[in-house]
């Protein structure tokens, strides 16, 4: 391994703590599962499956933009 410097906001290194003591390991240890758990999670949000329960189920003016395709 090799050692990093890491500057992290006064809030972040407290919940680093809280969670290294209350897990019994080391600050160290709770950083890398940290960091590797940020590099494997999925990136962004598929908005149209978040939000396909509300899809179609209100109502409005309908389409913003006009023939050309230019929201006015």
């Amino acid at each position: 391994m090799i050692a990093k410097t890491t500057r992290l906001p006064h809030a972040h290194d407290a919940r680093i703590r809280r969670a290294a003591k209350a897990n019994k390991r080391t600050y160290s240890t709770v950083m890398r599962a940290a960091i590797v758990r940020g590099l494997e999670s999925p990136k962004g949000i598929n908005m149209a499956e978040a939000l396909k329960d509300f899809i179609g189920s209100t109502s409005g003016p309908g389409e913003p933009f006009d023939e050309q395709g230019i929201f006015p």
